[in-house]
């Protein structure tokens, strides 16, 4: 990982973890938006939840406006992942 571009938010998370992603236990969250809903609601997830993103999204949110796009939006239950997991 020493000549992997800092940029980069699995590089970060690997450093900073101690290991890669566990990609087994990904679990969708949302399918089907359309791509601007796609990326607000992943700035959503990510200003809420814990995530790797060491740079500015798409959109800044406040916690609130976050929370009421993910009400609208819908959630599966049971999901607990991070937003990375948004496809």
């Amino acid at each position: 990982m020493h000549h992997h571009r800092i940029s980069n938010s699995l590089v970060v998370h690997a450093r900073d973890k101690g290991h890669l992603p566990a990609w087994d236990g990904v679990k969708i969250l949302h399918t089907g938006l359309e791509k601007k809903l796609r990326k607000t609601v992943k700035a959503a997830h990510i200003t809420i939840e814990e995530a790797t993103n060491h740079r500015e999204g798409f959109v800044c949110l406040s916690r609130t406006a976050a929370k009421l796009i993910i009400s609208t939006v819908g959630r599966p239950p049971d999901t607990g992942q991070s937003a990375s997991s948004i496809s």
